[in-house]
């Protein structure tokens, strides 16, 4: 694998990964603010560059606007800012939040990075516990081989122009290298695991009850007080940095002391960076007064709020977890007891074990649905199946009698899993199509058994739907898609699977049911499966009233629901009615310059309304007046500037279809 360089000093591009959650729609992303943060810093004289610069100095960097005191530009851009809270599932029973924050916001966690890169790492350096923590700015990444070679199959995408490549890249990296895991499960499956039980006969698992909501802002001052290289080489500012993240913080949260935003990265650090204080402070203890050493008694490894201890006696292990239990009281922080696990070896979690009886129960199911004698080779020749429904319901019995044997999370515990399966399986099939026909394979089979895949894929998806599996489905469908039209033996069948996800799709219910009529709840998994299908044609649209159960339940539709809905709906007339409603329900909202400016989600909400090629010209007049704060002058006529706009996007690229490529950026992004 090649690296691909990134510029060190592009600061924007954190804008990309580490400043917004990864759990979002496909359409949304940070790609427009990166672009026009450029455009106005490269500060062309031309109409774009102007109307940008007005609506980016007025609601995203008060600071560049010149017509303004110095003292008046600070206070703006640093003033409190109100993030846009949604909840998405957690499990069966819960919800969890995220916070989208102001751009504004986002735009001074970018100033941490620019000025403070160093301090901020210094603080995450000196911990044997963490195994997820930031090491160095990222200077270049790897993409694995079948992601360099995306250009020579010509049924991917071959032409990209200069700034989406450039964005690309910027989108395939966070900010900052990470040593350790990127994902907990990796680390289940690594030598150190394997390393931890040859060595220890006890393992705990415990982890932090609503740990960012319950950060308390302040505590980064105590986190870093402490570290020997900030004293030593930034005496003086010391002090003055822990502040500057505690007030960032506060501001881009409404003020809040009591707990930070959800889902981006920069929360993820500024957490790092208080764990990493009360982990030196439990190993302290277990040194000092019970005379346990790391890495010969017990060994703590902690990612981000979960910690794994393990210890040569169960003892050991009990007073390792008190110990950990104490230290982060210290900083508000509690033990969920709940979710507290203890192992004895072999270590096997609930979860691990019903992967292993599924991995054999799927090694059975791929040896009936594929050709055996080229399994041991990976190669997926498909196997022709005469009772379809008899060996999908055998197949799906296998799985209820393993789900309520082993476990007791339900399909919880396997749906996302077997999602991931099924739609490897199916982009494996792909790759293998060509090698299959000249095996005298058959098309029919071919279609017949993906056809299978998707309907079970679908259904594991249906039952306990989230948003990673959703977008898994979304990229492999469109794959899929992309492979038929490509393939001019194949062409033919792309209809037949447009009518088979389309169908499937119907069967999700936008109805505000249990957990969907608890405020702030957002269905992104569905969304996401329905944009999934904007570029299907005419013939394979949803019908309207599909629809209803989300708009005509509720006056209320939140920013993502709004933006989705109108990027679904495009310009097409069946939907002329519906789209009215979604129009005036977000224009409802927009009601005034001062209920906008600091609120994230009617910033973004404005912004991407002023681009949407979708809603009448007249509309998107009278959202750019309420732009206007009364003070500043637009650069020229309030209809030319909305002309410009229509060739600009923020958040939606309004005139993007290629929502794999959507997914694929969203892929890269660093989750946990």
């Amino acid at each position: 694998m090649k690296p691909i360089k990134l510029d060190k000093k592009d600061y924007f591009r954190a804008l990309l990964t580490d400043t917004i959650p990864s759990d979002v729609p496909i359409v949304f992303s940070n790609a427009g603010l990166y672009i026009n943060s450029h455009v106005v810093k490269n500060n062309k004289d031309n109409y774009k560059t102007k109307i940008v610069k007005y609506l980016y100095e007025t609601f995203i960097r008060p600071e560049l606007d010149s017509e303004l005191s110095v003292e008046e530009r600070s206070r703006l851009q640093k003033s409190k800012s109100e993030p846009f809270k949604y909840k998405i599932i957690k499990n069966e029973s819960r919800l969890r939040t995220l916070s989208l924050v102001h751009p504004r916001s986002q735009m001074n966690y970018l100033e941490i990075y620019r000025e403070n890169s160093d301090m901020l790492l210094s603080l995450c350096d000196d911990n044997n516990f963490s195994i997820r923590s930031p090491i160095r700015i990222c200077n270049s990444f790897y993409l694995n081989n079948k992601k360099q070679e995306v250009i020579q199959k010509s049924y991917k995408e071959v032409r990209i122009d200069t700034i989406e490549e450039e964005m690309f890249k910027k989108h395939s990296s966070s900010f900052y290298s990470y040593k350790g895991y990127d994902r907990i499960y990796k680390f289940y499956r690594s030598p150190l695991y394997r390393e931890m039980e040859a060595k220890f006969s006890y393992m705990y698992m415990l982890d932090v009850a609503n740990c960012f909501d319950s950060i308390y802002t302040h505590t980064i001052s105590w986190a870093s007080k402490n570290k020997d290289y900030i004293k030593n080489n930034y005496v003086s500012w010391n002090n003055q940095f822990a502040q500057k993240l505690d007030t960032i913080m506060q501001r881009s949260n409404a003020n809040e002391t009591n707990g930070i935003p959800v889902g981006s990265e920069f929360s993820r650090i500024f957490a790092e960076v208080i764990f990493q204080d009360i982990d030196v402070n439990i190993e302290k203890e277990l040194d000092s007064v019970y005379s346990f050493y790391n890495r010969k008694d017990y060994q703590v490894l902690r990612y981000v709020d979960d910690y794994i201890v393990f210890g040569i006696t169960d003892e050991i292990c009990k007073t390792v977890s008190d110990v950990i239990s104490d230290r982060l009281s210290d900083y508000n922080l509690y033990i969920n007891n709940e979710k507290m696990s203890k192992f004895e070896r072999p270590f096997l979690t609930e979860k691990s074990k019903i992967i292993v009886v599924l991995s054999n129960c799927l090694d059975s199911f791929d040896k009936k649905i594929f050709q055996e004698g080229h399994l041991k080779n990976r190669i997926y020749f498909y196997s022709k199946i005469y009772k379809k429904d008899s060996f999908m319901n055998k197949f799906m019995d296998e799985i209820r009698l393993i789900v309520k044997s082993n476990s007791n999370g339900g399909y919880a515990q396997v749906s996302s899993y077997l999602v991931s399966v099924f739609t490897k399986r199916i982009s494996c099939s792909i790759d293998c199509y060509d090698s299959y026909i000249k095996n005298e394979g058959s098309n029919e089979i071919f279609i017949s058994n993906i056809s299978l895949l998707i309907e079970l894929m679908f259904f594991y998806y249906k039952v306990y739907p989230t948003i990673n599996a959703s977008s898994k489905i979304a990229k492999v469908v469109i794959t899929l898609l992309d492979f038929l039209d490509y393939n001019i033996d194949l062409k033919v069948y792309s209809p037949r699977i447009k009518s088979l996800v389309v169908n499937i799709i119907k069967g999700l219910s936008f109805d505000r049911y249990e957990s969907e009529r608890r405020k702030g709840y957002i269905s992104i998994e569905k969304l996401n499966v329905v944009l999934m299908t904007s570029n299907f044609g005419d013939h394979f649209r949803l019908p309207s009233d599909y629809f209803e159960g989300l708009i005509n339940s509720s006056d209320y539709l939140n920013y993502f629901e709004i933006i989705s809905l109108l990027y679904y709906f495009n310009d097409h007339s069946e939907y002329l009615e519906i789209k009215n409603k979604v129009i005036n329900i977000a224009m409802g909202r927009l009601r005034s310059y001062n209920i906008i400016k600091d609120d994230s989600e009617l910033v973004h909400l404005l912004l991407d309304v002023l681009c949407c090629p979708y809603i009448p010209f007249e509309v998107r007049v009278k959202a750019l007046n309420l732009a206007n704060n009364g003070t500043k002058q637009l650069p020229y006529t309030i209809e030319s500037c909305v002309d410009v706009l229509e060739d600009t996007y923020w958040f939606v690229n309004w005139k993007d279809f290629n929502i794999k490529r959507l997914i694929e950026r969203n892929e890269l992004k660093l989750q946990y």
